[in-house]
């Protein structure tokens, strides 16, 4: 079914008591997705982009990774409803409120704090869609509402009591975005909420933008997607696609070609080398070469005079108590493997940030 007819059946549906605004119209403001005002569907990169990638790329570039809407209002109730272009589908590693869920927080002068889930059923079936809301204290507040970390969403409608009031959201304090780029760890597997992917703990710690590039066993620096993040303006770049690489030695052919084509472009962004964060002693002789790989990719920038780069050891990411409960699957961090990676991130987020706006940490 086409999209706009799936949009028409879905919004003929609408509970009538409340008014319904698509947020793709202001005085929403979407982040964290691609040219979404002139499209029937929400996307991650270019058509053309993605499909010059790869197959697999051209599967995933519709998951809403890191999409937001933020905005404020004054109504007692904020509902939702998500039109999808297929039936929802239950991962084995994710529960559906981090796969297809959105999830909803308040954005307060002290920071952001977690509101409520949008949660669907376990199938949207013939419906396409669902219908879920929150009920608020009738304040005037800000607020963001976080995309799912997988499945394609096509529209995003919030209903609001008809009388309540409906204004622009919240603004970043760095709103130069941040441009993650990785496997399914960035997309977010294996989080139990959107806001509980490791992108999203930063972002609200520190305050900033981002982009999630983040392509489920598909980040293998292609020409493609390479020229792309080339092309792109953002405030950091984020560089960890080690998990995805076919091999010890194609990481060793791809890493530092893909590094010298962004430092063409971007000769002075912040650039922060990451390295998968399950280190479990199976694997240990081909983590050892992939983690010296990118290792080397950003000593030889730096011994090079490159005072903009950054190394993050993944095998550091999950360090102290109960390392082993850091995932479900031996692979995919879970909440606690989230949190831990962002908090190896936030401090250094905070000093790039300092230094690119010449503050005081």
């Amino acid at each position: 079914m086409k999209a706009e007819q799936l949009k028409k059946d879905v919004t003929a549906k609408l509970n009538e008591e409340l008014v319904w605004l698509d947020v793709r119209e202001a005085p929403f403001d979407v982040y964290g997705l691609y040219d979404y005002k002139r499209d029937d569907y929400f996307r991650r990169l270019p058509d053309d982009v993605a499909a010059a990638t790869s197959k697999d790329v051209a599967g995933l570039y519709k998951n809403t990774a890191g999409g937001r809407v933020r905005f404020s209002t004054d109504s007692d109730i904020i509902a939702i409803k998500a039109v999808y272009n297929d039936d929802t589908w239950v991962m084995p590693n994710m529960p559906l409120s981090g796969s297809a869920g959105f999830d909803m927080y308040r954005d307060l002068p002290t920071g952001s704090v977690y509101d409520g889930s949008f949660i669907p059923d376990k199938h949207v079936g013939e419906n396409h869609g669902y219908e879920a809301q929150l009920t608020e204290d009738g304040k005037m507040c800000s607020y963001t509402i976080c995309f799912p970390l997988y499945h394609n969403v096509i529209a995003l409608y919030v209903g609001l009591k008809p009388n309540a009031e409906i204004r622009g959201g919240k603004k970043y304090k760095y709103d130069k975005p941040v441009l993650f780029y990785g496997s399914s760890i960035t997309q977010g597997a294996s989080a139990s909420k959107p806001g509980n992917s490791y992108e999203a703990m930063a972002s609200r710690a520190v305050d900033f933008d981002y982009i999630n590039l983040g392509f489920s066993g598909a980040c293998k620096a292609e020409p493609a997607i390479r020229d792309y993040i080339c092309a792109q303006d953002m405030s950091i770049f984020v560089y960890d696609y080690d998990h995805n690489s076919p091999t010890p030695q194609y990481l060793v052919d791809t890493h530092a070609e893909f590094f010298k084509a962004f430092r063409s472009s971007h000769p002075t962004t912040p650039v922060i080398f990451m390295t998968r964060p399950d280190f479990d002693g199976r694997n240990e002789h081909d983590n050892t070469l992939r983690r010296n790989t990118v290792y080397t990719t950003f000593i030889e920038a730096f011994k090079g005079g490159d005072e903009n780069v950054y190394f993050i050891d993944g095998e550091r990411m999950y360090e102290g108590d109960m390392r082993d409960a850091c995932s479900g699957d031996g692979t995919h961090p879970n909440d606690l493997g989230m949190y831990r990676m962002a908090n190896t991130l936030i401090p250094v987020f905070r000093k790039i940030f300092a230094k690119l706006y010449d503050e005081q940490i």
